[in-house]
């Protein structure tokens, strides 16, 4: 019953002589494609046999294709209206993946967000861990007499703790994440050179030694230029797609049934 339809439909709108027909014609450039999707996919070139099968298919595609065309079956297709469309908004978006802003127009973005490119403050530390577990009540009591005896030179381990005993170059947001809130921010305000602490994390106390510490600073342009650039484009690229759509909407006139 489903052959007999598609029979009297192809009939009826046409397809079904051939109407939609043509020259299908493979160049070079489609048939080193072909090829090389084969080699990305199976890591060698196709045999003939291969390559002959996959010439098929892409005839095979491209008639179908066209058969569908001719039939009208692109046509109040929800899926195929809605690529189509976003084919559209990529071609009017991607324009802006091509322009080359001058150091001037980077350097006015960079400056616009500030807090999009900022080098986060960075810390290199030591420390010597007390855990609740192992001291409980007198945890801050022993930290405290640990504290006085590595002030005096003497070389202490502190209680075992999964995390390497010198953190080197961590960020703030990185601190926290490794010890738990507050613990980056407490240590990022100590000053370099000294024992200092206790620090609560969130495993315990520490005893730290900042090594030495950067703030956290607004970054020159050489320094972030692939990300602002990118940024830049990004944002270029929405006005660019918006624009071209307000030029497109105002060739066409819109009626609403009942508005």
């Amino acid at each position: 019953m489903i052959g007999i339809a598609l029979f009297a439909l192809l009939r009826g709108i046409g397809g079904g002589d051939g109407s939609a027909g043509g020259l299908i014609r493979l160049g070079a450039a489609d048939l080193g494609l072909l090829q090389a999707r084969w080699e990305q996919q199976w890591g060698r070139p196709p045999n003939p046999e291969e390559l002959q099968a996959l010439i098929e298919g892409h005839v095979r595609q491209e008639i179908l294709y066209r058969e569908a065309l001719s039939l009208g079956l692109d046509r109040n297709d929800t899926i195929v209206r809605r690529r189509l469309a976003q084919k559209m908004e990529f071609l009017a978006s991607g324009a802006a993946d091509v322009l080359a802003p001058t150091d001037d127009e980077l350097l006015a973005f960079l400056a616009q967000h500030p807090d999009r490119f900022r080098v986060p403050a960075r810390v290199t530390f030591e420390q010597i861990y007390f855990g609740r577990d192992a001291h409980g009540e007198k945890l801050a009591e022993t930290a405290a007499a640990a504290l006085e005896a590595v002030r005096a030179g003497e070389s202490l381990e502190g209680d075992r703790l999964l995390l390497p005993r010198r953190q080197q170059g961590l960020t703030d947001d990185r601190l926290g994440q490794v010890f738990g809130e507050g613990f980056g921010e407490a240590v990022m305000a100590l000053a370099p050179g000294r024992w200092e602490g206790p620090v609560a994390s969130s495993y315990g106390l520490h005893l730290v030694l900042v090594e030495r510490s950067q703030p956290a600073r607004a970054p020159v342009l050489d320094e972030v230029r692939e990300v602002v650039l990118r940024e830049w484009q990004a944002e270029h690229r929405d006005d660019q797609s918006q624009a071209f759509y307000q030029q497109l909407r105002a060739r066409y006139r819109v009626e609403i049934e009942g508005r």
